[in-house]
């Protein structure tokens, strides 16, 4: 039975980002911000730093290739980029010492990454108009504050559960 828990988190996880964007669409606060709700990849890398590397990379493959063909017209970003976070924030946290608010710090490194490389391949395939100034104060400012306020309520929850869950599957 706990078995099946690692993966139905992560799914909340990854669908919780839809069930915050129709409670708050994107005309919320004047139109004026750009949010972009990250919860998956945040639960996916405190999965990384509290659980198993090799765990979170391949939740990190799977639900990045959902991510692409849900969310996305172009397939195989995300599938390769939640990978690749995973394995930067694994060598990171070799090097930093693991509390919640160095994590919360490689957690916003990590999702500034990986806004500013999407927004440079939406410049890329001419998808986006949007200046990079205006990019980093209407999106990425505000992304980044919503997604710290994620983790800030969540951040003890995921990782006390990351920690029994890892807990648990290693005494079987």
């Amino acid at each position: 039975m706990k078995k099946i828990l690692l993966p139905l988190l992560m799914a909340a996880c990854f669908f919780s980002e839809t069930v915050f964007m129709e409670w708050f669409p994107g005309n919320s606060f004047d139109g004026k911000w750009i949010f972009s709700p990250r919860f998956f990849l945040i639960a996916l890398l405190i999965l990384t730093i509290f659980f198993k590397r090799s765990t979170a990379m391949k939740y990190g493959f799977i639900f990045g290739f959902l991510y692409d063909l849900y969310y996305t017209e172009i397939l195989g970003v995300y599938m390769l980029f939640f990978p690749f976070l995973v394995y930067i924030t694994s060598k990171l946290m070799k090097m930093l010492h693991n509390n919640l608010w160095v994590v919360a710090l490689v957690v916003l490194f990590d999702l500034a990454l990986l806004e500013v490389v999407i927004y440079e391949l939406n410049v890329i395939v001419q998808r986006t108009s949007m200046s990079f100034t205006h990019f980093l104060s209407h999106r990425l400012w505000p992304t980044l504050v919503l997604n710290w306020l994620f983790y800030i309520l969540f951040s003890f929850a995921l990782k006390w559960s990351f920690e029994k869950l890892r807990k648990h599957l290693l005494d079987e």
